[in-house]
């Protein structure tokens, strides 16, 4: 996440860096993710400036799971380092 979240992607080819594994989508161009919890495919509804970012409204098409994968969410922060938690 620290690696997706720290580049751009007009000038790193982020999958081929990480070397994840992805699958064609039926519905938008952007790819699956193999090993993800979940995966949905979005069409954007609008977007809405906050000021500091961009706030992205999409319209879920189709959704997969991967029931032996565990749900790995941020918690906290302590200090600069974010802190996760898998369920």
């Amino acid at each position: 996440m620290n690696f997706f979240g720290s580049c751009h992607g007009d000038k790193v080819d982020k999958f081929k860096e990480s070397k994840i594994k992805t699958q064609k989508a039926k519905y938008i161009k952007s790819p699956l993710i193999n090993d993800a919890t979940i995966n949905f495919e979005c069409e954007l509804e609008k977007s809405l400036d906050s000021g500091g970012h961009m706030i992205f409204v999409g319209r879920i098409l189709a959704s997969y799971i991967n029931r032996d994968k565990k749900v790995l969410l941020n918690t906290k922060r302590v200090g600069d380092k974010r802190v996760y938690e898998e369920f």
